[in-house]
């Protein structure tokens, strides 16, 4: 914390470094039990499709519609991550 505060001092000033440093800990405390840890990583296994959302087409159907219903048809057990 002693780099953030010297950050804070040089853009603050330094009587306001330290309230602001109390203040940011209080945030960054509060937040912390927020952040949702991701317990499923990625692993070798995993596979991720990555498209165009209108790579897949149907007429008379939006594409991301029918990117979708194709997704659900052909690889349900396929893509992951």
């Amino acid at each position: 914390m002693t780099i953030l505060r010297s950050h804070l001092a040089f853009l603050y000033g330094e009587p306001a470094a330290l309230p602001l440093l109390d203040r940011l800990q209080k945030l960054i405390e509060d937040f912390q039990t927020r952040i949702h840890v991701h317990t499923n990583e990625l692993t070798e296994q995993d596979s991720i499709l990555i498209t165009y959302g209108d790579q897949v087409q149907s007429p008379g159907e939006k594409p991301l519609r029918t990117l979708g219903t194709f997704c659900n048809q052909y690889l349900p057990d396929v893509i992951g991550g």
